[in-house]
């Protein structure tokens, strides 16, 4: 149905140092019900358990419907950009302090 891979400390181009959300996929058949969602607060309740503070990831400003699963769940763009799959990538980070 999905996956999403945490990795415990961004590979040196985030603006953040912590954990980092990449890899995320939800099949076609398995989107808009809630899988998304359960991801990220999966990856989430990971980087709060090693008290982090923030969680960054990486999304290409094309992908409208990650954006907007991001947004809701409480990432919000930093301005940083950088090569996302030979495309600009925008940086996302949650506060984890909430």
């Amino acid at each position: 149905m999905g996956m999403a891979i945490g990795l415990a400390e961004a590979p040196g181009h985030s603006r953040t140092s912590g954990p980092e959300l990449v890899g995320m996929f939800v099949d076609g058949k398995a989107r808009r019900c809630g899988v998304g969602l359960a991801l990220v607060e999966s990856v989430v309740a990971w980087a709060r358990a090693r008290r982090a503070a923030c969680l960054a990831l990486w999304v290409t400003p094309s992908n409208d419907a990650a954006i907007t699963l991001y947004r809701r769940c409480g990432f919000q763009p930093t301005g940083a950009m950088r090569s996302v799959a030979g495309e600009d990538g925008i940086e996302m980070v949650r506060d984890l302090n909430d």
